[in-house]
């Protein structure tokens, strides 16, 4: 997953925010443009769409300081959620 996001950030990144119910084409465009950012501003709504503990001030953190980390960090944790509970959306009560 490493080597996949170090080769091809918007890709994992489009991947993140589609399979959160956000716009692949739109993220992952965007995160050719500002990674670290983009990246810090998905971190938080993945982390809200799923209840997980943490803060903003975290999420930038994490971005900022290893943009590549925080996002195998978030690949990793939709690819675990959509195994765990795959009908769960963000629309949910869950």
């Amino acid at each position: 997953m490493f080597l996949c996001t170090a080769a091809f950030p918007c890709c994992v990144t489009g991947w993140v925010a589609q399979n959160t119910g956000r716009s692949a084409l739109r993220w992952g465009l965007a995160s050719l443009v500002a990674y670290p950012c983009v990246n810090a501003v998905l971190r938080t709504h993945v982390r809200q769409q799923y209840g997980m503990v943490g803060s903003c001030p975290l999420d930038w953190c994490s971005a900022l300081s290893c943009p590549l980390c925080a996002a195998v960090q978030q690949a990793a944790e939709v690819r675990y959620r959509r195994k765990v509970a795959p009908d769960m959306d963000r629309d949910s009560e869950y």
